[in-house]
């Protein structure tokens, strides 16, 4: 969040590619039309790119891809504009039809002076200028519940009695769902 505060990105990219069998295998709500199918985790890297370039982000254009066999996407991509300090221009990615070796979760912002800043692994591994500044690696890491920080968040707020919500995230995602082209595609398996 400093990085971005200080330097303001003008470009970010987001590259959303998992496994869908294998981290929602047996669920078959998420293929479901208000399941929102790959749209689920893709909440994480927009709630990462609100909280770093705030929450004044549009959707400028969408594509989502849906089996005939389901009622929500399997994959897509879209364009947002973020209006701040610098409007940045957001390209995203995201696809649910990955095999293991291909799943990636990253996201990499550009500054006008060409400086960058990359999250890899959902936002646990970060690089500055291709340098890494995280302490662990991802395997080191591995036993850290990826929501510890949440938890201890949550755990804070109900200990001062509090709540916090942020919609932003959620208005976006809805604004993909609702306002995309949609590429109907041929029947995909999530339990195969």
């Amino acid at each position: 969040k400093v990085w971005a505060s200080v330097h303001p990105p003008s470009e970010a990219t987001v590259e959303w590619r998992e496994n869908g069998r294998k981290w929602h295998g047996g669920q078959a709500w998420v293929t479901k039309e208000d399941g929102l199918g790959v749209l689920d985790p893709l909440t994480n890297a927009v709630s990462i790119l609100t909280e770093l370039l705030g929450p004044n982000i549009g959707v400028e254009e969408s594509t989502l891809r849906v089996p005939k066999n389901w009622g929500s996407p399997v994959a897509g991509w879209a364009i947002l504009l973020c209006k701040g300090k610098v409007d940045c221009r957001v390209s995203m990615l995201f696809d649910w039809t990955a095999v293991s070796e291909e799943e990636i979760w990253t996201i990499k912002f550009r500054d006008k002076e060409g400086g960058t800043m990359e999250l890899r692994d959902g936002g646990a591994q970060m690089y500055v200028n291709g340098r890494q500044v995280t302490e662990k690696t991802t395997e080191e890491d591995i036993l850290r519940p990826e929501y510890e920080g949440l938890y201890d968040q949550l755990v804070d707020l109900l200990r001062r009695r509090e709540s916090y919500v942020s919609m932003a995230p959620l208005q976006i995602i809805n604004t993909i769902m609702e306002n995309s082209k949609v590429q109907n595609t041929d029947d995909y398996p999530l339990f195969g």
